[in-house]
């Protein structure tokens, strides 16, 4: 094991997630169009929070026991050096999906509280 060049560490699910630049994009209020919400399409973005949640809880899951499986073979030394190279192409091709998939939930997540202040701010004004 000691010809490896690859830091498991990197790999490891637990690292936490590897934090990107946030865009901001700046709108003047006078520009944004003011449409109005229901509750019925808040539930329906809600809905589907939860669904994404659950893919990616489901992904990430997936993930991390590819990742212990692999961890567990590395230490009792049961690869060779291509099998290792292969898998950790296709685990950080893995980490990368998800990492784009939590980026993704975060700004449907913000999206949806941001549509609720809305909400919630037209009904005091009413």
């Amino acid at each position: 094991m000691s010809n490896l060049q690859y830091s498991r560490s990197t790999l490891h699910p637990t690292a936490g997630p590897i934090s990107s630049p946030s865009l901001s994009i700046k709108t003047s209020l006078s520009s944004t169009p003011r449409a109005k919400f229901t509750t019925d399409v808040l539930t329906t973005l809600r809905a589907h929070q939860i669904m994404l949640t659950n893919l990616y809880v489901a992904q990430n899951n997936a993930y991390t026991s590819a990742y212990t499986a692999f961890a567990t073979q590395c230490i009792v030394e049961d690869m060779v050096h291509t099998e290792i190279k292969d898998v950790v192409t296709k685990l950080l091709g893995q980490q990368k999906d998800i990492m784009l998939f939590q980026t993704f939930l975060k700004s449907f997540q913000d999206f949806v509280v941001g549509l609720e202040g809305n909400v919630s701010h037209e009904i005091d004004e009413d």
